[in-house]
């Protein structure tokens, strides 16, 4: 057996190179095959040509279309910039408006405190002056007051005798002889 034609170990042929079958083959026209040669080169280099063309074409276009989307990220990041600044602008004013409704709030329950405060005293001194010239008119309608020191006062000490009887009452005020 031969080199070329041994088998491998599966039973199939072994597989032989491109410039082992060209060495075994012989052309039976030589300017044929040149012809056919030369024309099939000719056909490559006009494929090879044509896809380097396309090629080139492509890479024109995608640098075209880089540029417009270069343009527009352009476009879009001034207006975005100008967004962005709108907003760090918008935060701070917003932050200023917290602090100062805080304040007021702060103020304002500071006010509401004070102010009930001097409600609640102007009650009790008007209840009292209310009360003071109810007193007063009807002094002046009865012609007597019934005040501590116009009625009977009692001594201090024991609030009954040991006989039972109430205790003893002063008078205070001048009886009026009849």
């Amino acid at each position: 057996m031969s080199q070329d034609s041994k088998k491998t170990k599966k039973g199939a042929p072994k597989r032989k190179t491109l410039v082992q079958l060209q060495s075994e083959t012989t052309v039976r026209d030589p300017a044929a095959h040149a012809k056919n040669q030369i024309t099939e080169l000719d056909k490559t280099a006009q494929r090879s040509l044509a896809k380097r063309k396309s090629c080139t074409e492509q890479v024109e276009a995608d640098s075209k279309e880089l540029a417009h989307v270069e343009s527009q990220i352009q476009s879009i990041r001034r207006r975005y910039d100008a967004l962005c600044k709108h907003l760090a602008e918008t935060k701070e004013k917003r932050e200023l408006v917290i602090k100062t409704l805080e304040s007021c709030v702060a103020e304002e329950k500071s006010i509401m405190g004070s102010t009930q405060s001097i409600v609640h005293t102007r009650r009790v001194d008007d209840a009292k002056l209310s009360r003071a010239m109810a007193t007063s008119t009807l002094v002046q309608a009865r012609g007597f007051g019934v005040g501590p020191d116009t009625t009977f006062h009692q001594t201090r000490g024991k609030t009954s005798n040991l006989d039972g009887s109430l205790p003893r009452l002063k008078s205070t005020s001048k009886s009026k002889t009849r």
